[in-house]
């Protein structure tokens, strides 16, 4: 497998605090030399980022009632679609709809997140549980990367 072959996806808003998270390990991806999009978009908007690649790294923040700062990594598989909009569609249920319409989708998509504070504020930074987290974010998306390229 090649470089060609894996997208690595930052999602985050930077005028959101926590949520800038996925930004900032793109970023930093970036620097290595990956080829790396960032986007702010999310639900069926996320098909149109993924469809051709064959593997896709997924960095991004969640909210799940875990502890702020704890990283999470599991690989996306479709799910049930419940919700009662399209604009508002998790990214299981969108790989669900992508399957649905027959799109070419991931052989993988791989999921490596930061649990974020619940509080979100316009123009805030970082908390500090999740900037103490960024090190480590990186190093786990980049260990996604080297397992995929051997």
């Amino acid at each position: 497998m090649s470089g060609k072959d894996i997208l690595v996806l930052g999602i985050g808003n930077d005028l959101l605090g926590d949520d800038a998270i996925g930004l900032l390990v793109a970023e930093a991806l970036r620097e290595d030399g990956l080829s790396v999009r960032t986007g702010v978009r999310s639900g069926l908007a996320l098909l149109d980022e993924v469809v051709g690649a064959r593997r896709v790294l997924l960095i991004d923040s969640q909210t799940t009632g875990g502890r702020p700062g704890t990283i999470s990594e599991f690989s996306l598989e479709p799910s049930v679609v419940r919700s009662p909009s399209a604009h508002y569609v998790g990214y299981g249920e969108a790989l669900a709809i992508g399957v649905a319409v027959g799109l070419e989708m991931p052989e993988e998509i791989r999921v490596v997140a930061v649990e974020r504070t619940p509080e979100v504020y316009l123009g805030a930074d970082l908390s500090e549980p999740v900037r103490a987290a960024l090190p480590a974010l990186v190093e786990r998306a980049r260990n996604v990367i080297q397992e995929w390229l051997c």
